[in-house]
């Protein structure tokens, strides 16, 4: 009687499927996903937003960090020994995603609609991935953080990006 698929084939005689070798394959692939991220993230800050300067931080400056950040994580996953398999969950993926997915939502939003909302929108898109946690919840850490971060940045720090600006 044979077996009805559940799980993988084997492997043929003598191509044995070597953990290690899976391991560097997945540490390459997203090493590739985050660095592209972090180029595509470096490109359009340096070519679509003003980056001003250390003590006048333009919309793009910020952008520029993170990408640069990206780039260095995706240098540090190549270099790094493999470890064992790690496993995600559903949830975790969607963890993941919302993290990417916000800072690519704050890179695109900051110089249309303004740092306040920009914070908000990554605020809501970040804290949509835990779903354990009630909307009420989601939204006063939003209002708190664009709260904090309009004070920060724009009170304080006399960074040049707009509380609120609708350029559409």
């Amino acid at each position: 009687m044979t077996g009805g698929g559940a799980g993988p084939a084997p492997a043929p005689p003598g191509r044995e499927r070597d953990p290690a070798v899976q391991n560097r394959v997945s540490n390459i692939a997203a090493a590739g996903v985050v660095g592209a991220i972090g180029l595509f993230a470096g490109i359009y800050a340096l070519n679509g937003l003003e980056l001003g300067q250390l003590r006048r931080m333009g919309p793009g400056y910020f952008p520029l960090v993170l990408s640069a950040m990206l780039v260095a994580l995706a240098i540090a996953i190549l270099v790094a020994p493999p470890a064992g398999r790690l496993r995600f969950q559903a949830g975790e993926a969607l963890t993941i995603l919302a993290i990417v997915a916000s800072a690519g939502v704050f890179c695109l939003s900051i110089e249309r609609l303004g740092l306040a909302p920009a914070v908000a929108l990554t605020s809501l898109v970040f804290c949509a991935a835990d779903r354990s946690m009630p909307w009420r919840q989601k939204l006063f850490i939003t209002a708190i953080l664009v709260v904090i971060t309009v004070v920060v940045f724009n009170l304080l720090l006399g960074v040049q990006v707009k509380a609120v600006q609708w350029e559409f």
